[in-house]
């Protein structure tokens, strides 16, 4: 087999952003009301140009209350590794989808420079709660939802064989080369790919207590998540 080589290992990233806080309200009906907003655009040399932005507001409804909510376009961009992993070569046996026999192959597992980013949308709504009644004392609650595709992830050998063998002419199978003899299958390459979504919300809680110890100030925190829905998807399962 013919293995090429990536003709460099680096990524290049030039980007820009804006940021905007407008104060809309102020002891208008609530203490404070506040939009936000930001942009950014990021052009990576390995996957192109991307574009993220958010949309917030925040209001003190009074010194114990305060909301906040978000809406929000994320993207993480695929790492070094993802990109450029050399091939982990194995060797072993499978399914010639073709002929349906058992033959000799060699499986890469490696990574692949066309990669795009995972794009995420998010929304978040919650309540920050400073009682005055107890000084010292907050906590937050904020209500997420996200909803992420492009997930990277690598495609297992088992669900590469099984789409080929029913339909040969299917993406997946790009990763096939047929160079043994008579054209049998010799070569699984093994690439990371943006093929799975994912599903998940719940919330985020947060609170933290200070009080005079002595002559100092004592401090006592908690984070908390709670997790209401987590569903991954991938093609076979």
């Amino acid at each position: 087999a013919n293995y090429s080589h990536f003709p460099s290992s680096n990524i290049n990233v030039r980007e820009g952003y804006l940021e905007f806080d407008v104060p809309v309200l102020r002891n208008d009906f609530v203490q404070s009301f506040d939009l936000n907003a930001a942009g950014r655009m990021t052009d990576y040399s390995t996957s192109g140009l991307v574009q993220t932005w958010k949309l917030g507001a925040t209001s003190q409804i009074t010194d114990d209350i305060k909301l906040r909510a978000t809406w929000s376009v994320d993207i993480r961009a695929p790492s070094i590794q993802e990109l450029f992993a050399p091939a982990n070569v194995n060797t072993g046996s499978a399914i010639d989808p073709k002929t349906g026999k058992q033959v000799s192959i060699i499986n890469n597992v490696l990574g692949n420079p066309t990669l795009a980013p995972e794009v995420a949308r998010t929304i978040s709504g919650g309540v920050i709660l400073t009682p005055t009644f107890l000084p010292g004392f907050n906590i937050s609650l904020d209500w997420y939802n996200i909803n992420l595709t492009g997930q990277i992830n690598t495609i297992s050998q088992n669900l590469i064989l099984s789409t080929c063998t029913t339909n040969i002419n299917d993406p997946l199978c790009s990763a096939l080369v047929f160079g043994g003899a008579n054209g049998a299958l010799s070569v699984i390459n093994r690439v990371p790919v943006n093929i799975n979504s994912l599903r998940t919300s719940g919330m985020d809680i947060a609170a933290s207590y200070a009080t005079e110890l002595w002559e100092g100030t004592l401090t006592t925190s908690l984070n908390a998540t709670y997790v209401d829905e987590l569903t991954i998807a991938t093609p076979g399962a």
